[in-house]
C-alpha cells in the first residue's frame, strides 16, 4: 500500500510536470528561448520519449514493463524503495547506490567529491521541486536528459558556481526556458561494470550509418559502420562488422591524389569508420583494435 501511494504521487508529479511543459511549450512559440547551459546532442531520436534523466544516467533506457508508457524509472525502483521528490539529496544518492547494487554493479562509491577512477560516474542534485541527474561520458563531457526531451551536453563541469535548471529542447527543436532549479549539494555516484563488455556477441543493422553491437550480457551500444575502400557491385559499401550496406558520408581528402583516401583511417562525418589498407589488413588478421571513440557506450538504446 505504501509503494502504491508513492507511485501514485510520482504519477501526479509527472502529469503536473507534463501539463506545465505543454503550457510553456505554447508560450515558447510566441517568445523564442535559446539554451544557455547546455547544447543539444546529435539528432532527435524517438527513443528519447521512453526514458528520463535517471534512466539515462544509469543506462536503463528500456521501457519498464511494470509502469505505464508515460512513466519511467525513479530512484528506488530497482531496490524496492520509495522516496519523495523532495527527499534529502544524501538520501537520494544512497537509494541510487542501493539500486546499482541490486543491478549487480561493483565498487559503488557515494561522495560529494568527484572520483573518475571508475567505469561510470553520475551526479545528482535536487531543489524545491525535484531532482536531476547527469552523467560523465567517455569523452569527458557531462550529459543529461530532462524528462522525455532531447539529450543535452552540459556546457560546464558540475560545480557550485552554477545552479542547474530544467531548460530543455523539445522534439520540435524548440527550446524551453527553465521552470525549476537544482541548487543542493552535488553528490557523485561512481561504480564499475560487473564485467568488461565484449560487444562481439551479436550485431543488428539499423540503417546505412549505424548498427547495434551486443554484449552477451544483453548490454548494447549504437556504433557507426566500419568500411574499407572497395564498394560492392551496386557501388555501395558493406560494413565489415554487421555485413549491411553502409554510407561513407562526406570527408575531406587530398584533391590532388585520390589514392590518399586509403593512406590513413578516418571517421567520416556521419560516424562511419573508414579503414586504410594497412588497418584493413590488420582487421582481417584480428590485429586491429577499434578506437575508443567508436563505442558510444553512454548512448545506450
Amino acid at each position: 500500500m505504501i509503494k502504491e501511494v508513492f507511485i501514485n504521487s510520482k504519477h501526479i508529479f509527472l502529469k503536473t510536470f507534463v501539463l506545465a511543459n505543454l503550457s510553456l511549450l505554447l508560450t515558447s512559440f510566441r517568445s523564442a528561448y535559446s539554451l544557455t547551459d547546455s547544447t543539444p546532442y546529435g539528432e532527435w531520436k524517438d527513443e528519447y520519449l521512453k526514458y528520463n534523466c535517471y534512466a539515462f544516467a544509469i543506462n536503463r533506457t528500456e521501457l519498464p514493463p511494470e509502469f505505464e508508457i508515460d512513466f519511467q524509472y525513479q530512484p528506488g525502483d530497482f531496490s524496492n524503495q520509495s522516496i519523495s521528490f523532495n527527499a534529502e539529496i544524501s538520501t537520494i544518492a544512497n537509494v541510487v547506490k542501493d539500486d546499482l547494487e541490486e543491478l549487480s554493479y561493483l565498487n559503488i562509491n557515494v561522495s560529494t567529491e568527484i572520483n573518475s577512477d571508475y567505469d561510470h560516474t553520475i551526479a545528482v542534485r535536487n531543489g524545491n521541486s525535484g531532482y536531476h541527474f547527469m552523467k560523465l561520458s567517455n569523452d569527458n563531457n557531462w550529459y543529461h536528459k530532462p524528462g522525455y526531451t532531447w539529450v543535452l551536453k552540459y556546457n560546464y563541469m558540475p560545480s557550485y558556481n552554477r545552479v542547474w535548471t530544467n531548460e530543455v529542447m523539445h522534439k520540435s527543436g524548440i527550446a524551453q526556458a527553465p521552470t525549476m532549479t537544482y541548487d543542493s549539494t552535488i553528490y557523485y555516484i561512481s561504480y564499475d561494470e560487473p564485467h568488461k563488455h565484449d560487444f562481439s556477441y551479436k550485431y543488428e543493422r539499423v540503417d546505412k550509418k549505424y548498427h547495434y553491437s551486443y554484449c552477451e550480457c544483453g548490454f548494447k551500444t549504437r556504433n557507426g559502420h566500419v568500411v574499407t575502400g572497395s564498394p560492392n557491385s551496386y557501388g555501395e559499401y558493406n560494413c565489415l562488422i554487421c555485413g549491411g550496406t553502409a554510407e561513407l558520408g562526406f570527408t575531406i581528402i587530398n584533391r590532388h591524389s585520390q589514392s590518399n583516401i586509403i593512406d590513413k583511417s578516418f571517421l567520416s562525418e556521419n560516424g562511419v569508420l573508414f579503414l586504410s589498407l594497412s588497418d584493413y589488413l590488420k582487421f582481417k588478421n584480428n590485429q586491429y583494435c577499434l578506437p575508443d571513440y567508436y563505442y558510444v557506450a553512454w548512448e545506450v538504446i
